[in-house]
C-alpha cells in the first residue's frame, strides 16, 4: 500500500514528537500548511518536501520512501511520549488508586471500541 505523501509528513511528524505549528515555523511555511498537505487538501513542491524532510532530519528519499520503526500495524505511529506519559502519571499514584484509573481506562476503551 502505497502512502500519500502527506500522510508520510504526518507518520514523521508524529514519530519525532513534533507538532504541526513546529514545522512550519522551523520550515518557514505559512500558518496551516503542514494541515493542508497532511490531508492532501494541496500538493506540496518538492522545494516544500525538501525543507520538511531537512527540518525533520531525514532525507527526501526516507521521507517518501521508508516509514518510522514505531509505526503500528494500522499505519499509524504509535504515541510512545504520550502514552510514557500516561503510565507515568498512574505510577505515581497509590497502588489502589492504580487499579481504579486501570479499570476505568479499560471500560472506557471498551466503551469507543463500540
Amino acid at each position: 500500500m502505497e502512502l500519500e505523501i502527506g500522510k508520510r509528513i504526518r507518520l514523521w511528524r508524529t514519530h519525532l514528537a513534533q507538532s504541526q505549528s513546529e514545522l512550519e515555523r522551523a520550515a518557514g511555511l505559512s500558518h496551516n500548511a503542514i494541515s493542508r498537505i497532511e490531508n492532501s487538501l494541496v500538493t506540496p513542491r518538492l522545494e516544500t518536501i525538501e525543507k520538511i524532510a531537512s527540518v525533520l532530519g531525514i532525507s527526501v528519499v526516507e521521507l517518501q520512501f521508508r516509514i518510522p520503526k514505531s509505526i503500528g500495524k494500522r499505519g499509524e505511529a504509535k504515541p510512545s511520549k504520550e502514552l510514557d506519559q500516561l503510565v507515568e502519571l498512574i505510577r505515581e499514584l497509590p497502588d489502589d488508586r492504580q487499579q481504579v484509573v486501570i479499570e476505568l481506562m479499560i471500560k472506557l476503551l471498551e466503551q469507543m471500541k463500540q
